[in-house]
């Protein structure tokens, strides 16, 4: 199957943050090589941001404005859904201190071109240097052949096919900065892709504030650089790092511990700041260990939500489904992604959706059979009484002022016999519980348990007794987390006795009790 190539195709995603000059360097050097380049600023000073708005006054660049720092990762998110939207079939992903050599693009393509296998390719990506020294990694040194196979490659400059990335998924906006590449790159090697470097394409990247050193032993000595990063990368690395060890299990780590010695042992020989960076790297592991991800601040009720939060599949409620439903509703449903995967698996023959933010509700009318924009607190569901065969409440209670209002419209929508599906955090996650316990302290998200904009929080326990006190009978519990990985194991080796703290999500599949549903019809 052939697959478009060249400049024509392809859309540059530029991350910046608080950007100096030399990103008019950066943008110069890559626009010629790209049909166009979208810039997202992830809420840089007025200042900073002055030179970008110039730019797209000319039409230069398409620029997206972030009002805060979002992260590395949802930055790139929001630029290939802009691309993509615009049917883009390729994505180039750049930072604002990289250069591109005026050839990098066309060698990439090159490169793809020649492959013996295209439809396997997940990554193409450059080999950096130092735009400020000419320094090369030595792993990226003497490459044996024109095109390597890695496990991995930096992000910047990475040449991603559309088709690819639909299937590996977004960049996990839960890493904000730093392993963002890792965790795609692995994520794309389990789905069959290959992430390739190639050895003729080249870009120059800041790769910290690169400093060279050297060590005299009498009449030896040895030299190496060190890159110097601030406290606060040193904080997402190492919480990060655990994160990306649990999901990746296996020989690569060992790899990345090699780099993680060097870096200590840099630190702590030459590098300046060495306990505020100590310090970072302790938080950093405590956070991993307990399971804390998004931004090092926390979030708040006004930060913006993940663009993963309205696009998931929850294919976790499969096994709580009647077989097929006439008519369903989804309250917060998104941009429609669970039910209309729902209408394809043949699962649900009519669909609606009640959706609070303006852009995923316009996204979730173009896929379901009937979208409305409503308050769930004050609102009544726009559909007739006793019409639904099945109700998906997806996370969306636990946001809401006063969720049993809800649940008592809920009765009086459903059919007879019609039942709904309820999922609900679990506040007595480790992630959540822990650094309460031991730190004395937590912080909000954007998302997961401790979601900022979550007013209510629910155990197992309390779960049951919510629904059971609204009028409702529970007839199936499952749940997300506590099944593989670590979760797995602790729960089988404490024989479940351990097994609610690694429960992420309650899983709810409810009725109305039949006292409740006559008293909805009188």
């Amino acid at each position: 199957m052939s697959y478009p190539v060249g400049r024509a195709t392809t859309c540059a995603v530029m991350v910046t943050y608080h950007p100096g000059p030399e990103v008019l360097a950066s943008i110069a050097a890559v626009r010629p090589q790209v049909d166009r380049l979208v810039v997202v600023d992830n809420g840089s000073r007025p200042e900073a941001h002055a030179c970008l708005e110039e730019l797209r006054a000319t039409g230069e660049i398409e620029l997206i404005s972030n009002p805060e720092n979002l992260g590395v990762a949802s930055a790139l998110n929001i630029g290939f859904r802009w691309a993509m939207e615009r049917g883009y079939a390729w994505l180039l992903t750049l930072d604002q201190d990289t250069i591109c050599e005026p050839d990098m693009v066309e060698k990439l393509f090159a490169a793809f071109a020649v492959d013996k296998d295209p439809e396997s390719v997940g990554v193409l990506a450059p080999v950096h240097f130092d735009r400020e020294t000419g320094y090369v990694s030595p792993h990226l040194r003497n490459l044996p052949a024109p095109v390597v196979r890695r496990r991995y490659v930096m992000t910047s400059g990475n040449l991603i096919p559309t088709r690819a990335l639909l299937e590996v998924g977004w960049y996990d906006d839960d890493f904000f900065i730093e392993y963002v590449d890792h965790d795609f790159c692995l994520r794309a090697g389990k789905k069959g892709y290959r992430v390739l470097l190639v050895r003729d394409a080249r870009m120059g990247h800041q790769l910290g504030q690169l400093k060279r050193h050297e060590l005299r032993f009498g009449p030896f000595g040895i030299w190496f650089f060190s890159h110097n990063y601030a406290p606060v990368r040193r904080y997402y690395r190492a919480r990060n790092r655990i994160h990306l060890y649990r999901r990746y299990f296996g020989w690569w780590m060992l790899q990345d511990l090699g780099f993680w010695t060097r870096d200590w042992m840099k630190i702590i020989l030459v590098e300046e700041n060495r306990m505020a960076k100590l310090k970072a790297w302790w938080l950093g592991t405590f956070d991993g260990i307990f399971g804390r991800l998004g931004r090092f601040e926390g979030a708040h009720h006004k930060t913006p939500k993940s663009p993963r939060y309205y696009v998931e599949f929850r294919k976790e409620i499969l096994p709580l489904l009647p077989e097929v439903a006439e008519r369903s509703l989804d309250i917060g449903c998104g941009t429609g992604e669970t039910s209309a995967r729902l209408k394809e698996l043949g699962r649900v023959k009519w669909a609606a959706g009640l959706e609070g933010n303006p852009v995923a509700a316009e996204t979730a009318a173009k896929r379901l059979d009937f979208v409305e924009r409503v308050d769930l607190d004050r609102d009544d569901f726009p559909v007739a009484d006793h019409s639904l065969d099945l109700v998906l409440a997806l996370d969306v209670l636990e946001h809401l002022v006063d969720p049993w209002s809800v649940l008592a419209k809920l009765q009086r929508k459903l059919k007879p016999g019609g039942v709904a599906v309820l999922s609900l955090p679990n506040v007595r996650h480790h992630s959540a519980l822990l650094p309460l316990l031991l730190l004395g302290d937590f912080k909000y998200q954007t998302e997961g348990v401790l979601d900022s904009t979550h007013l209510r929080f629910f155990t197992k326990t309390s779960a049951i007794r919510f629904v059971e006190d609204c009028g409702f009978e529970l007839l199936a519990y499952d749940h997300t987390g506590a099944k593989r990985g670590l979760g797995g194991w602790a729960t089988r080796l404490t024989l479940g006795t351990m097994k609610e703290f690694f429960i992420y999500q309650h899983l709810l599949l409810i009725r109305p009790k039949p006292a409740a549903a006559i008293a909805s019809k009188t």
